[in-house]
């Protein structure tokens, strides 16, 4: 994944800073030695900027997406556009679960108690990546 789109150390240059790195993406996904490339934290005008030069498309994006911050349109314009969106940080970092949660976050964390696992899936179609120092 490309975790950031405009880092600070290339914020004067952060399109081509990007899209050369992409390009690299590129180039170890055709030789086989990675089997999927994607993006994070992208939101349309990074992804459109990423969009003018790659050959490939982002098969991924991982956003922070929980019940308090849900990002709607990233979300529906990373789908549109053929990507999984991946959430990270899906309980708020622990800071929603003091806070009524909706029905798909109460699934995911019973599933995961009862699986005892790191990953599983609201039922919109998202991958979750749980980060859990007790995993």
């Amino acid at each position: 994944l490309i975790h950031w789109p405009n880092p600070v150390q290339f914020r004067f240059m952060w399109k081509v800073a990007m899209q050369e790195t992409w390009r690299a993406f590129e180039e170890a996904y055709r030789s086989g030695k990675i089997r999927a490339i994607g993006v994070s934290n992208f939101q349309k005008k990074h992804y459109d900027a990423l969009a003018e030069r790659c050959e490939i498309k982002p098969m991924v994006n991982q956003i922070e997406f929980h019940p308090g911050y849900t990002q709607p349109e990233t979300v529906e314009y990373s789908k549109a556009n053929g990507m999984l969106v991946q959430a990270f940080s899906p309980l708020g970092c622990g800071a929603v679960l003091g806070k009524p949660i909706s029905e798909d976050a109460a699934y995911c964390i019973e599933k995961e108690r009862r699986e005892k696992n790191n990953a599983c899936c609201f039922r919109n179609f998202f991958a979750i990546f749980c980060n859990h120092s007790d995993a």
